[in-house]
């Protein structure tokens, strides 16, 4: 690096310090003494343990006092104070590639487990995976709804995603709805990129559903990848002939995953080489159905929201065996959905999984779970 690189380098860290700080609020120098300790931690097993560290400038007692203050200042432009963060850390984003012309959003929970915090408003059964055989993967405790930037990197190089909102799911709602209302706040925000450009989110099963696809629809520069399950049934358009007495028809010919019966002949297919992350030659089979419909509720119909099915198979390049029993089938809705093309589909909704890595680094390095609190509130600021 030059040092003129250097020099500009610097330079952005300091605007973009100076933009969080004055987006941080009550105890802004303490709650930025606390973020210089995360990202400095080595040793820290807890977060009071943070307060050793030599970027803390401050006792203990000032690291709780941030945590239990924290509240981030509206920014100029009047968005709420998650969404004035947000914004501040997209503006750090690199923009789109040609070869991938899309931002790229990932949306999934992370469970809390707090066993024995019974005083803790609010607690559930929530997943946690248990690696004792027999046992159920459960916990009790609390879950949160993360949206994340996942920026275009090389096939070989390290995971990382960046968090843009977290948010609790209360025990009376489902994780859906608050990813729902998560990313329909940050798509409906003109200071971030996602809602003004094509935005691709991909996700996993419990996210291909009407109630969440149909609040997703009103936005026209917005597509969602979904992972779908082999059983689902959808429909085929109606023919177009219409009645002029009853009801007018919405669906026509099932299209059942389970039967190929039913698929009939792929509008698009497509097929390459490419490796596993051990170096194994494997070959990537992708074929895609255009305009299906699913059948919807009252509150979320979806006759007017149609989307292609993507069946994407993995096999041995030198032996030409399935590497997996079943293939994985991909929902792809919104208005733009023609753009993307099968490699980018697979190559987006792969890029998901780096949400996962995202999670179990921040719980042993960044001590997303780690702050033991009876107040439900500093949990959620934590």
């Amino acid at each position: 690096m030059t040092t003129s690189m250097l020099k500009d380098s610097l330079e952005s860290l300091q605007r973009f310090r100076q933009g969080l700080y004055e987006r941080l609020g009550a105890r802004r120098d303490a709650c930025l003494n606390l973020l210089d300790s995360l990202c400095t931690n080595t040793q820290a097993r807890s977060v009071v343990e943070l307060s050793l560290n030599p970027a803390f400038e401050r006792d203990y007692t000032s690291l709780y006092a941030a945590i239990e203050a924290f509240t981030p200042a509206p920014s100029a432009r009047g968005q709420s104070p998650s969404t004035g963060i947000a914004a501040l850390v997209s503006e750090q984003l690199p923009e789109p590639s040609p070869a991938r012309p899309f931002w790229l959003l990932g949306v999934d929970t992370t469970p809390n487990p707090r066993p024995f915090a019974a005083t803790l408003a609010d607690r559930a059964v929530v997943y946690q995976p248990n690696p004792a055989p027999g046992n159920k993967p459960i916990a009790v405790g609390h879950r949160y709804s993360v949206v994340a930037a996942l920026p275009q990197r090389a096939r070989a190089a390290p995971p990382w995603v960046v968090p843009l909102q977290a948010q609790r799911v209360a025990s009376d709602t489902t994780a859906t709805a608050v990813a729902a209302a998560q990313m329909g706040a940050l798509l409906a925000d003109p200071a971030q990129p996602y809602g003004a450009a094509l935005s691709v989110q991909v996700a996993d099963s419990d996210y291909s559903h009407a109630a969440y696809l149909h609040t997703l629809s009103a936005f026209s520069n917005h597509v969602v990848i979904a992972r779908s399950a082999g059983n689902r049934v959808y429909s085929r358009p109606p023919p177009q002939t219409p009645s002029a007495h009853g009801h007018p028809t919405w669906y026509g010919e099932a299209f059942r995953l389970a039967d190929p019966e039913t698929w009939g002949n792929p509008t698009q297919s497509a097929e390459w080489l490419d490796q596993t992350a051990s170096g194994r030659a494997i070959r990537l089979t992708l074929e895609r159905w255009s305009d299906l419909l699913m059948r919807g509720h009252r509150d979320s119909p979806m006759h007017n929201h149609p989307f292609d099915v993507v069946r994407c198979r993995v096999f041995d390049a030198q032996t030409g065996r399935a590497r997996f029993q079943r293939p994985l089938w991909l929902i792809v809705m919104g208005q733009r959905r023609a753009e993307l093309s099968l490699q980018q589909i697979q190559q987006a909704y792969r890029q998901r999984f780096d949400l996962e890595h995202f999670f179990r680094f921040s719980k042993h390095h960044l001590l997303l779970d780690r702050f033991q609190t009876p107040d439900l509130t500093h949990e959620e600021h934590w």
